[in-house]
């Protein structure tokens, strides 16, 4: 960390971009304190991203990082429940919001809503917050899209036991957005 300039920086969200933000303040000497909902950093790379492809050893390396250097992390703090703007206002000198965007998307169409229908965020992160697998073993499962998350839901299913897994794209293969090595 650079020499202390004596401000104090809030920074709402330990994801990517708070991470990020905490990190480069912190370098350039600013005092960071970080409210994160969840009971670690790391947004959607820990709880978006499914262990096998990005290892949750090596984000706490990066989140190790961050605390080394003096930062102080408050987890289970919901901006607007438990912690509020007014006060943070008092405290410190700048407030950066990093919350990212933690809603998925269903298509909108009826029966999105029935029982096993899980938009493919929801599905990723309820498995990494809760610890808990689905089990699939003898089902068939459908995934609608055909951008990362929706091949990262295909290999979650697979390794829940599914027998198989169907991708249903609107497109042809070739205009799919997933990386070429996930499809």
């Amino acid at each position: 960390a650079g020499p202390d300039t004596g401000k104090k920086v809030a920074v709402i969200g330990g994801g990517p971009a708070g991470m990020a933000a905490t990190f480069q303040l912190r370098r350039k000497g600013h005092s960071v304190a970080v409210f994160e909902s969840q009971p670690e950093l790391g947004g959607m790379m820990r709880y978006g991203i499914p262990e096998y492809r990005l290892p949750n050893d090596l984000l706490q390396k990066e989140v190790d990082n961050i605390t080394e250097m003096g930062v102080k992390i408050f987890y289970k703090k919901k901006f607007g429940k438990d912690i509020l703007y007014k006060d943070l206002k008092k405290k410190y000198d700048a407030v950066i919001l990093g919350i990212g965007s933690q809603k998925g998307t269903l298509i909108g169409c009826e029966g999105e809503d029935a029982e096993n229908v899980f938009s493919g965020i929801d599905f990723l992160k309820k498995m990494e917050v809760t610890g808990k697998r689905y089990n699939f073993k003898g089902k068939k499962v459908a995934v609608i899209g055909g951008g990362n998350t929706a091949m990262d839901c295909c290999r979650t299913s697979r390794r829940c036991g599914a027998d198989k897994v169907f991708v249903i794209y609107r497109r042809t293969e070739n205009e799919m957005p997933a990386n070429p090595i996930e499809i």
